[in-house]
């Protein structure tokens, strides 16, 4: 059963660094959790503006794989997000390639990451989409169909070379915020290098 509310589950792992700050950009994004000792304007959790339908079913028009509906409903919540100081990314659709000011707080581009940047594809398998990455984007997090369902893969970047599955983009959701949440105290300071509480 496909759950219908997977951004409540992202602001739930978010919520306890709220309260050291946050702050509400022009375009929608909001920055959740200062970390000026990981650069002057960092902060921990990026969570961005919605994505209309219309952007979404012209994002998924791109693909040659349906995106999964957990997804896209997130999607329509957040267009993508970046956890943990950028360990865990969720992409979306970057509507601004300005580097400065508020129009700079932008989501990774789905359509650039999977088409410009030569993602690795499987050579003997089904296609994939590229949908986000983890441990700091050393590793990124695709779909790959399996006849009327799908399963979440994790790669290294630069080949493809699976690591690990799981069965479904809510199960890898939360196993990587149990993962990756554990490595940072209360403040957003890192505490553990990544990896160490990892099930690879």
């Amino acid at each position: 059963m496909i759950d219908k509310d997977i951004y409540g589950e992202v602001l739930h792992v978010v919520e306890k660094w709220t309260q050291l700050g946050e702050r509400h950009c022009a375009n929608g994004t909001k920055l959740i959790c200062p970390t000026p000792h990981v650069a002057p304007k960092a902060y921990l959790h990026l969570l961005y503006a919605p994505l209309c339908s219309e952007s979404i079913c012209e994002l998924e028009n791109e693909f040659e794989l349906p995106l999964p509906e957990s997804f896209r409903s997130l999607l329509g919540h957040s267009n993508g997000l970046d956890l943990f100081s950028g360990f865990l990314s969720i992409w979306g659709v970057r509507i601004s390639w300005a580097r400065v000011g508020d129009d700079g707080w932008q989501p990774y581009d789905l359509i650039y990451h999977n088409r410009d940047l030569g993602a690795p594809q499987p050579e003997c398998a089904p296609p994939v989409v590229y949908f986000g990455s983890s441990a700091n984007g050393e590793n990124w997090c695709f779909f790959e169909q399996l006849g009327q369902t799908y399963r979440v893969g994790e790669t290294p970047r630069h080949e493809f070379a699976p690591i690990r599955y799981w069965p479904n983009f809510e199960t890898w959701f939360r196993e990587k915020v149990a993962e990756i949440e554990v490595l940072f105290d209360e403040e957003g300071r890192q505490i553990a290098p990544i990896g160490m509480t990892s099930i690879n």
